[in-house]
């Protein structure tokens, strides 16, 4: 991606980014693909909880940590939902109340993480069972 970037006439050229200034639409060349960030494969796991409970998002994976890197979850119910890695809490419980629930926006740096390599990513609620999505990334 080049620092200084160049215009063409309406239009500026961020490296591989083209930016229309008059349509206001954004186009990207070269090997865009919607689930990389970073030259990083993201999972997108959806979610369907059929009762409260834990939920594996993401087995163990030897040598590697899962980070969250977003979420959009809602619940049926007023309730918490946390995250944990099998061992360990990853973050305290949240309250969500009847078919509420938030979103995590996608981000570069994790929002939490397994606090150890070769553990599972789960989701836990109380109460609420939920439904969404998260988006994870699972490296060393």
């Amino acid at each position: 991606m080049s620092a200084n970037p160049g215009t063409q006439g309406a239009r500026q050229v961020f490296g591989e980014v083209t930016i229309d200034s008059i349509a206001g639409t954004v186009t990207v060349t070269g090997e865009a693909n919607p689930d990389t960030s970073f030259g990083k494969t993201i999972t997108y796991v959806s979610v369907e909880q059929g009762s409260a409970g834990t939920t594996a998002l993401a087995a163990a994976s030897g040598g590697n940590k899962h980070k969250l890197l977003g979420a959009c979850l809602v619940g049926d119910a007023a309730g918490t939902i946390s995250f944990t890695d099998g061992t360990a809490t990853l973050c305290g419980a949240m309250s969500v109340a009847a078919n509420a629930g938030f979103v995590l926006p996608a981000a570069i740096l994790p929002y939490t993480e397994t606090a150890a390599v070769n553990r599972p990513l789960n989701l836990v609620t109380v109460t609420a069972k939920v439904s969404g999505m998260v988006a994870i990334l699972t490296e060393p």
